[in-house]
């Protein structure tokens, strides 16, 4: 357990109730002289928005806050003096697994990462890891200055000193969130969106089969790192002004997302460098970013009327870099088609094609065409790994006792035959078994999903998302119900 973090969610939870103590007995708001201040800078958070997160924490002068507060922190301190007992500390793995570790460790030729995808490790060797580190790093990446790099220090503490509407042009994790919530909701109103698995089954059942279809899909290549930074922020710029946004907040907008792109820093063996290609992978806004980029290029190439090859596609789906098609054309035919892709953004990005004629695995589905009819069931990559929740793992009860149920509903999901279900649902079994999830249980989860109509299940839940938020919080003057 991360006591220290603990102690900061504490410290959170303290200043909340002293908080709501404060404003329930009707004094001064503290963020008033905040926004008078951003006032004189031209800015206006209520027309972008954005709010302010407030660090104000008042001084309470309650006997029964002190009580309650003395009272979590002796039950914590308990809690800790029990966790560093042995019921707590016993290891998960073998004494002959802990010294196969430590010898892995401890070898500086090996270098252990976990994978993108499947759950898998990936050991490699250190000399060709590096080399290929510094072989990405020269592509999209300058090395700074040495005067940047003295600033560089003053201008982090900077950042993490300021108020969260300037945090918001720096990029970081937290202050984007909102600014990430408006591009994504650009991006999911584009003509080829793709939101998760089941979107991409809903819009199949849409579509009827004919026989001269054939089942392609493309890729692109390092889509992240490969957009440049002027295009990216001229093609978000066309799409909010389409969506009809006002000058000011399109500027807005636009600066700020031209300032998280140029601001990626990092250091690597004592340099820093600064990312002046593509996005970094972790941020909010990147995947939103790539997804804004591809829509416009599609708009421009894809579906224009100067596309030679728009008679073709009958059927365009896309999952950020996946792209899905129905095509009538033949496979010489598709391979110009993505020739043409890549002729027409100057190989900033790079199009690779599978022609699958009547049979193609898409995101965690392997679509088929039997009889003229569209199949769908699950999809496992050759490479994957048994990475399901361990049954000893120390997350909630709730959460492992749902698991399996989950995992079947999803498998019953993705699977339009009652064969194809019950073939990979035992498949499935052996896996959660595997986990040491108690047998009994996953047979129950089993039988539980296999009752459950597929198509029914693909029907979208509208989400209310205006709802109530709830929170526990502490009351002054409300006796206990002991």
């Amino acid at each position: 357990m991360d006591w220290f973090q603990l102690e900061l969610d504490l410290n959170r939870l303290f200043s909340s109730l002293k908080q709501r103590v404060w404003f329930d007995s009707g004094s001064m708001d503290p963020k008033s002289e905040i926004l008078s201040d951003t006032k004189s800078l031209g800015l206006s958070l209520k027309q972008f928005n954005f709010h302010l997160k407030s660090d104000f924490t008042p001084v309470i002068c309650s006997h029964a806050m002190e009580v309650f507060m003395e009272s979590v922190k002796r039950d914590i301190a308990c809690l800790r003096q029990e966790c560093q007992g042995n019921a707590f500390s016993r290891p998960n793995i073998t004494t002959e697994e802990m010294r196969a570790l430590n010898g892995l460790s401890s070898n500086h030729d090996l270098t252990i990462k976990p994978a993108d995808k499947c759950g898998g490790i990936v050991v490699m060797d250190t000399a060709k890891y590096v080399q290929q580190i510094n072989r990405k790093l020269m592509e999209g990446i300058r090395i700074i200055d040495l005067r940047l790099q003295r600033k560089l220090r003053h201008v982090l503490t900077w950042w993490r000193n300021i108020d969260d509407v300037f945090l918001i042009w720096t990029g970081t994790m937290e202050a984007l969130e909102e600014f990430h919530v408006f591009l994504n909701s650009m991006d999911e109103g584009t003509l080829t969106y793709l939101k998760d698995t089941g979107d991409f089954l809903r819009a199949l059942n849409i579509f009827e089969w004919c026989e001269d279809y054939r089942l392609v899909s493309l890729d692109v290549e390092s889509l992240y790192t490969r957009i440049p930074h002027k295009q990216g922020v001229q093609a978000v710029r066309y799409v909010l002004r389409h969506a009809d946004k006002g000058e000011l907040f399109q500027a807005f907008v636009v600066e700020a997302l031209d300032l998280i792109l140029t601001s990626n820093v990092f250091q690597l063996d004592g340099i820093w460098y600064r990312q002046i290609l593509g996005t970094a992978m972790g941020t909010p806004v990147s995947c939103t970013f790539a997804n804004l980029y591809l829509a416009v290029f599609e708009e421009l190439y894809v579906f224009s009327v100067d596309n030679p090859f728009l008679k073709f596609i009958h059927l365009y789906l896309r999952f950020v870099d996946d792209l899905f098609l129905f095509w009538s054309g033949s496979e010489s035919e598709c391979e110009q088609f993505v020739k043409y892709l890549n002729t027409n953004n100057n190989m900033i990005m790079k199009f690779t094609m599978n022609f699958g004629g009547l049979s193609l695995d898409f995101l965690d589905v392997q679509v088929t065409v039997a009889n003229g009819v569209l199949q769908n069931t699950g999809f496992r990559k050759p490479t994957a790994t048994n990475s399901l929740l361990h049954q000893t793992s120390y997350h909630p009860d709730t959460v492992k006792k749902a698991l399996p149920f989950g995992q079947f509903v999803h498998l019953r999901r993705i699977n339009s035959s009652e064969a194809g279900y019950v073939r990979q649902a035992y498949e499935l079994r052996v896996r959660l078994i595997g986990r040491v999830y108690p047998r009994r249980d996953v047979l129950q989860a089993l039988h539980r999903a296999a009752k459950f109509d597929c198509t029914k299940l693909l029907i979208e839940k509208e989400k209310q998302r205006d709802s109530q938020k709830f929170a526990l919080a502490f009351r002054q003057g409300v006796k206990s119900s002991n």
